[in-house]
């Protein structure tokens, strides 16, 4: 028979090593799993574009409701995912108006 202590330590390498391995089996069949199966319906570029509009228009929602912090954060995300230099240069003015009114406010 182990002393309690010595039983504690194996105990803590036996789940490193589980756990360890357990993570190596849910990656592998991550990768595995989806690999070559679905297909995207549009390119990255179209859906992230979409994405951006989104944001971008519900920064603008924000601004019309005087949120000034959500607008700032939505802008920052249509910025950081859009495609076009267009909606990106929209989104980085907005951004630029939502912290000019926040810093109004203080």
């Amino acid at each position: 028979m182990l002393p309690n202590g010595d039983c504690q330590q194996m105990n803590r390498v036996l789940l490193k090593h589980i756990v360890g391995h357990a993570l190596l089996l849910t990656l592998c069949l991550a990768i595995q799993g989806c690999g070559g199966r679905y297909r995207l319906s549009m390119p990255i570029g179209t859906g992230m574009e979409s994405l951006a509009e989104e944001q971008y228009a519900q920064a603008l929602l924000y601004m019309e409701a005087s949120r000034y912090e959500l607008a700032q954060q939505q802008f920052a995300i249509a910025e950081k995912t859009a495609v076009s230099p267009e909606l990106r240069q929209l989104a980085h003015d907005g951004y630029t108006k939502a912290a000019g009114a926040i810093e109004a406010k203080r």
